[in-house]
């Protein structure tokens, strides 16, 4: 996963928990709100336009230093348990269901959109900074030594400053509990509480189903938790010539993880739609989606930049490099000025921009199962129009990125409109049912 020398903990972001919501190492403050879904079943394509509104607005009223991941997350088989019957046939006809039932491998999903509210000044990022470019030569040089003391022995030199960071977790609670709030309009929705988050971290930090009973109880550490999430090593191993991950622990798990870099032009609904939904599929997987608003100056940087590799195109470089001059043929300069006239219409589109990833996680105990999972979902994304990305390289970047508040090491971020973004959203989720039943014995 990451360098031996180096401790498993470097794979995860967090540091501790702040009021209900955790603390990231970039100064970062995260919390989550779990969503109760709309069921595919019974969902029109208007149903899903207005998902798609609503994840819009409820998402672009965020305050600026703002992003959202939305995790689909479905694993883990439930054990179906009726109770005895006095009556022979009853009590026969009960087990047979029982047995059917627990064969069919019914499992768990849920829904969980992590909002994560940046530190605005950096301050984390400011000294850090400052003590990676003077720490190497803080015994040899004078000058160095000077730098890093001066930089820690100010008043404000704390990476988070403590009235900084209450003020700004008061502020990500009321933005959580303000879009929970308005997604309770559509379906059911609530934040959750510090306890209830942890085993959610765990669960990505391990792919154990267990953690995903909202039944399952385990108190937040109060310090080091990203030396808490692990069960053990995470490292690169190959499954017939294939790249994988191994998670150790008590139960050992093997996951793939495949980057969504091109998806269909109409995006909306895409993860319910059809016969064969993405989400309704079986076995053990996570479909993360995760975008992060750009500010108008990012906005304006971004597309300069995207004009200046455009403009690049029409360098030819071994003409400079003999000094002849060059001359672009009319298509070319056709094809270069359909470019700019794209990026021009597209910048002056009334709707704001984001840096967007999506990614399908695939896990399980049993490398064989984990092999024919991978054919499936393959096959199936790539009929319904999608382009993947089975990571190979980056894998452990795309690990990394899948974790709550790792979005930073994502290798596959694109620039699209925000409006795209929420067509995009997880949004639905399949009925569990009842888990328990009284009348049935649990």
């Amino acid at each position: 996963m990451i360098p031996r020398d180096f401790p498993v903990s470097e794979a995860f972001p967090l540091i501790c928990p702040v009021g209900p919501h955790q603390l990231t190492k970039t100064g970062s403050l995260i919390t989550a709100i779990e969503l109760g879904g709309s069921d595919p079943d019974a969902q029109t394509d208007q149903d899903a336009v207005t998902l798609s509104m609503l994840s819009r607005v409820i998402y672009g009223a965020l305050p600026n230093n703002c992003s959202v991941s939305e995790y689909y997350i479905h694993g883990g088989s439930e054990e179906i348990r009726l109770r005895d019957r006095e009556d022979p046939l009853s009590h026969k006809v009960s087990k047979a269901r029982e047995a059917a039932l627990n064969k069919r491998g019914l499992a768990r999903s849920r829904l969980i959109h992590v909002i994560q509210m940046h530190d605005p000044n950096d301050w984390n990022g400011y000294l850090s900074t400052t003590l990676i470019k003077n720490l190497p030569m803080f015994f040899l040089s004078r000058e160095s030594r000077q730098t890093v003391l001066s930089r820690l022995r100010r008043p404000n030199a704390l990476i988070l400053r403590e009235r900084e960071l209450e003020a700004r977790a008061e502020a990500l609670s009321r933005a959580a509990d303000d879009a929970a709030a308005k997604w309770s309009l559509a379906m059911s929705a609530r934040r959750l509480r510090r306890d209830e988050f942890w085993p959610l971290l765990r669960f990505f930090a391990t792919f154990n189903p267990l953690f995903l009973d909202p039944a399952y109880k385990a108190p937040a550490p109060v310090d080091d938790c990203d030396v808490a999430l692990a069960s053990g090593d995470i490292v690169p191993v190959k499954l017939n010539h294939e790249d994988a991950l191994r998670l150790n622990g008590a139960e050992t798990r093997y996951c793939r993880i495949a980057s969504i870099h091109k998806t269909p032009k109409n995006p909306i609904g895409l993860w319910s739609k059809g016969p064969d939904p993405i989400i309704g599929r079986p076995g053990n997987f996570i479909l993360q989606n995760h975008y992060t608003p750009l500010s108008a100056i990012q906005q304006t940087f971004s597309f300069k930049a995207a004009r200046t590799r455009v403009d690049r195109t029409r360098v030819d470089l071994f003409s400079l490099f003999v000094g002849d001059d060059f001359l672009d043929t009319k298509d070319e300069r056709l094809a270069i000025r359909q470019k700019i006239e794209q990026l021009e219409q597209a910048e002056a589109l009334d709707d704001t921009w984001a840096t967007q990833f999506a990614q399908l996680v695939l896990f399980d105990e049993s490398p064989l199962k984990l092999k024919q999972s991978v054919i499936n979902f393959n096959n199936s994304l790539e009929a319904k129009g999608f382009s993947l990305v089975w990571e190979g390289v980056g894998l452990p970047m795309a690990f990394q990125s899948l974790q709550p508040g790792g979005e930073a090491k994502s290798i596959r971020q694109a620039t699209v409109s925000s409006s795209r973004a929420a067509a995009l959203s997880l949004v639905n989720r399949a009925n569990n049912g009842c888990r328990l039943v009284e009348d049935l014995n649990g």
